[in-house]
């Protein structure tokens, strides 16, 4: 048993709970193009991770992994509602060297929509292929076993 993970896995459950108390009975300041149950999914990524660095402290490698997934699965959504859901986008561009910005620009809205739907497609399709490989060699797994 990790204590210290344990322990910072409580902080973070806790602060998730906080959070999405917080969210639920006062959402005045909620952006109101996100409705409550997409909102919700930030805190529910601490409870989550939270629940995982409890699970790896006390050797749960199964639970560990199934929360692993629910929060990349929860941390998808959110970006994709973003991208595509959302009616105000706000962007800077700047190039920098070294670390020290050369040149900034301010894109109009529709250039920033663009760029960001593109940029979270290409990860999407991204995922669904591994997950498709995954999935292919699986299968491939399991016909080669049957056939022995």
């Amino acid at each position: 048993m990790e204590r210290g993970l344990v322990f910072f896995g409580i902080v973070a459950l806790v602060v998730g709970l906080g959070c999405g108390y917080m969210i639920y009975t006062y959402p005045q300041g909620l952006n109101p193009a996100w409705p409550l149950w997409m909102a919700m999914l930030a805190p529910a990524v601490f409870v989550l991770g939270g629940i995982h660095m409890i699970a790896a402290g006390l050797d749960r490698p199964s639970v560990a992994h199934m929360t692993v997934r629910a929060i990349l699965v929860c941390m998808l959504a959110i970006v994709n509602w973003a991208a595509f859901f959302t009616t105000h986008i706000q962007c800077k561009e700047t190039v920098s060297f070294l670390d020290v910005p050369v040149l900034a620009r301010y894109p109009g809205e529709a250039e920033c929509r663009l760029g960001l739907r593109v940029i979270v497609s290409s990860i999407d399709v991204l995922i669904l292929l591994l997950f498709l490989g995954f999935a292919w060699s699986l299968r491939q797994k399991r016909n080669a076993a049957r056939t022995e």
